[in-house]
């Protein structure tokens, strides 16, 4: 699955990404949080490129094993684009993401 850009496509998100890669959990998350409350500042909570800074952080947090902040963000990024695509929106990422957060704690469980 392909991530959504922390940064969306400025390219500013490859530290966050790299970090990621390597296994600095912690350095991911900080950054994703830093970023994800600065485009709640200045782009508002309803912007998509801040709901792809949530999903983000969600993934994470999955990654990391904090499966009740990854399920708690994950939902409330589902219920933002629900509630701002409508039900009939084909969002076949929002669709994926769901699934994968599922998946992964199915298997932990």
């Amino acid at each position: 699955m392909e991530k959504c850009s922390i940064a969306g496509d400025s390219g500013d998100g490859d530290e966050d990404q790299n970090s990621r890669n390597q296994g600095k959990w912690n350095d991911a998350e900080q950054l994703e949080i830093h970023v994800m409350e600065m485009k709640t500042r200045f782009l508002g909570v309803e912007h998509s490129d801040t709901l792809s800074s949530m999903a983000n952080l969600a993934a994470t947090y999955r990654d990391q094993g904090k499966w009740n902040d990854a399920e708690q963000l994950q939902i409330h990024v589902m219920e933002m684009k629900t509630r701002i695509l409508g039900l009939e929106h084909p969002d076949p990422s929002q669709i994926w993401q769901v699934w994968q957060l599922h998946t992964a704690v199915k298997g932990n469980e």
